[in-house]
């Protein structure tokens, strides 16, 4: 899958980073990636604007492990319809 417009700045990662080295101190060498909460997937399923993706809100640094863990727990879309509403305000009907 493409995720092109869907992709984070590399300002976005690295607030994510730093919000996560603040929030986990003594760990400055762990392996992060920059988690979408909201998939990218759903989002162009059920049309939310890209920017609405790559913002902030929907950014969190994982460590590497974690981040796999919850792709291979993906959340269902109704879980996801959630998140989109709370994380992003999305107010439109998404089902």
């Amino acid at each position: 899958m493409t995720r092109g417009k869907y992709e984070f700045s590399d300002r976005t990662k690295e607030a994510a980073r730093r919000k996560w080295h603040a929030e986990n101190p003594g760990n400055e060498d762990a392996n992060l990636e920059v988690d979408h909460l909201v998939a990218v997937w759903f989002a162009k399923k059920h049309g939310i604007p890209h920017q609405q993706i790559t913002s902030g809100a929907n950014a969190k640094a994982l460590r590497q492990k974690e981040h796999k863990a919850k792709h291979r727990n993906e959340p269902t879309e109704e879980e996801y319809k959630t998140l989109a509403q709370g994380l992003l305000g999305i107010i439109k009907r998404l089902f």
